[in-house]
């Protein structure tokens, strides 16, 4: 049984770089980092901007699978839809992820990810579609700050208004135990 599966990996890893190889997909200056791998993630082929987005080598990258590449945070997520996918229960997923580069750094990224299958319906090879999505997440990590920061300072302007508030009725309910009545000359009618 383990000839078997140790043969069907090679047909399948045989059948992967023949498709990869002749793939147009990845010989194209492409702004999303392409790679197409097989069934258990070691990646057959990278496109230039898939090595330029981790700092990583086309070769370097083909020693490794997409868990070598994946933030630990994030494998179970990717597991999940991965799994799925080898299932057969879904067709494609979509995933926000961080990716470890090369400097041990870790870079946001859109990931869609594609299975495709032989004609007995067994799983040959993935494609996946990588976005760096870094500054944005930047960007949304910074506007959620000032969006918290604005909220403080709306709140503590609200509780100052509140006290303001609070102390002119304190003073417009003393008024009628302050008012006198005065004649011409200033002297007092009422004590």
């Amino acid at each position: 049984m383990a000839e078997r599966n140790s043969s069907l990996s090679r047909v399948t890893l045989s059948n992967s770089r023949f498709v990869a190889t002749n793939c147009s997909l990845l010989n194209f200056n492409a702004a999303v980092g392409i790679s197409i791998a097989i069934p258990e993630g070691q990646h057959i082929d990278v496109n230039h901007y898939f090595s330029k987005m981790l700092g990583y080598s086309k070769s370097e990258l083909q020693s490794m699978t997409f868990h070598q590449i994946t933030h630990p945070d994030d494998l179970e997520l990717d597991h999940y839809h991965y799994q799925k996918l080898l299932n057969n229960e879904i067709d494609s997923f979509n995933i926000e992820k961080r990716f470890c580069n090369k400097n041990g750094q870790f870079i946001w990224g859109l990931l869609s990810v594609s299975l495709v299958r032989d004609r007995q319906n067994q799983p040959i090879y993935n494609i996946a579609l990588r976005q760096d999505i870094n500054e944005l997440k930047y960007t949304q990590q910074e506007l959620f700050k000032l969006n918290q920061e604005l909220e403080m300072r709306i709140q503590q302007r609200t509780a100052d208004l509140a006290k303001s508030e609070t102390r002119k009725q304190e003073i417009l309910n003393a008024i009628p135990d302050l008012l006198l009545r005065l004649k011409v000359d200033g002297t007092c009618l009422d004590y």
